[in-house]
């Protein structure tokens, strides 16, 4: 895999190399093609961002090193394409703090979604397939206005994550198939669980 390096401190070349490194993420992703990983310094970028295809985001040693905040209240702060992941990131902000789009598996590891306008993450529909899976781990989606974690139909795993401070905790619609184990979903305004049941 081919390696990308961000860090919003870099006053000279920019190239992407570890040594010269893009200020923004966005520049980095403009140049991510398959099977990249783009490694981001520590610091808040105030950006909207898309994953490409096959693209890792990955951050700092902690969860808080990298920020990442929407520029456009309007749009998802971080749109997820297919084969995507986020790793130790903080996303603050946006429409939707994350979207993933139809089709795409993605994962969210280690990860901070907090204070977008409507959901934390936002899953639009796809097969119930391991191929299209979601999976959200060991991360914290709190005070988002809508749900923490919304999705269509589609295979979702959630793990030891917190869920708090949110619209509704969780909202699932119909056909959803999903496995939650050893999280804490709490304190949220609405619901906790928001479950549409037929076929599910």
């Amino acid at each position: 895999s081919k390696s990308i390096y961000v860090d919003e401190d870099n006053k000279g070349t920019q190239d992407g190399s570890y040594n010269h490194p893009y200020r923004t993420i966005s520049k980095a992703l403009k140049h991510a093609k398959g099977s990249t990983v783009v490694y981001v310094a520590k610091g808040t970028y105030k950006e909207n961002i898309t994953l490409p295809k096959d693209v890792k985001l990955i951050g700092g040693k902690n969860t808080d090193d990298v920020v990442i905040k929407a520029d456009n209240p309007d749009q998802p702060t971080i749109v997820m394409k297919d084969d995507t992941e986020i790793n130790k990131i903080t996303v603050v902000g946006g429409r939707h703090g994350i979207r993933v789009l139809e089709h795409a598996e993605a994962k969210i590891i280690r990860s901070v979604v907090k204070g977008s306008t409507r959901d934390g993450i936002h899953i639009d529909k796809g097969s119930r397939d391991k191929k299209e899976q979601v999976i959200i781990e060991k991360s914290t989606i709190k005070n988002n206005r809508l749900a923490g974690i919304f999705s269509e139909k589609r295979n979702l795993i959630v793990t030891e994550s917190d869920i708090t401070g949110n619209g509704d905790g969780v909202d699932l619609v119909a056909n959803v198939k999903a496995w939650f184990a050893d999280n804490r979903i709490l304190d949220n305004r609405g619901s906790g669980f928001k479950l549409t049941m037929d076929g599910a």
